[in-house]
């Protein structure tokens, strides 16, 4: 299934793309404001292509047998994930004249809704292979989980807020706990996608070596 490659490599590419876009965004906390704000625009981006590819490969690994329609379906997240790229880039251009550089409440909520657009499109797949694809299913509920934890903690600043001021100052914050946790959800979708694509590719390959002796016996 080299389509099925593809998304995997892609998938593996944005995880590490948006790894270092973080990674470059928190270096330049202390650059002036101007470079900051580029980085902030690098940062979201990669970060909402990640979701994308979230999503692009829970349908490529649902609908593995029919690419036929998992290509629309491709093809909008493809879309969505340049309509979403050009809303963060245009609103950190909105934001440059702003002196605060860190994000009000209300612009942290709005930055979570866009992320959140392309997995909202997972989730009938997700609620069907949890009922219905016993293989699938462990992969997709680490997936929900440990993405839902690192949205409640980043959204609701979990576990600092529960804490007298200065606890989680430097380890152990939210801040901490979402990029722990987005490392998390990436490892289980790709490994688990990867390990269930080989094991039924070892599956097709002996039973096409016993097709091939069953014809040699006749």
């Amino acid at each position: 299934m080299p389509w099925l490659s593809t998304v995997l490599r892609v998938h593996a590419a944005i995880g590490v793309c948006c790894g270092c876009a973080s990674v470059i965004f928190h270096i330049s906390e202390s650059f002036p404001l101007d470079v900051y704000n580029r980085c902030i625009q690098l940062d979201y981006a990669f970060a909402f292509l990640a979701t994308v590819s979230h999503s692009a490969l829970l349908a490529a690994v649902f609908f593995r047998e029919t690419p036929h329609v998992a290509a629309p379906l491709l093809a909008l997240l493809l879309l969505i994930s340049v309509l979403g790229v050009r809303l963060f880039v245009a609103q950190t251009d909105a934001d440059a004249n702003n002196t605060q550089r860190h994000a009000d409440r209300g612009s942290t909520i709005r930055v979570a809704g866009i992320m959140l657009v392309p997995v909202l499109l997972a989730v009938p797949i997700c609620t069907h292979v949890l009922l219905f694809d016993p293989d699938f299913g462990p992969v997709v509920l680490s997936w929900v989980l440990s993405f839902a934890v690192a949205v409640l903690a980043w959204l609701f600043k979990l576990p600092e807020r529960l804490f007298p001021p200065g606890t989680f100052d430097y380890v152990g914050n939210s801040h901490n706990v979402m990029h722990v946790m987005v490392l998390v959800t990436f490892l289980y979708l790709h490994n688990g996608s990867r390990a269930l694509l080989a094991k039924e590719m070892r599956l097709l390959e002996v039973e096409a070596i016993e097709v091939k002796q069953g014809n040699h016996c006749f």
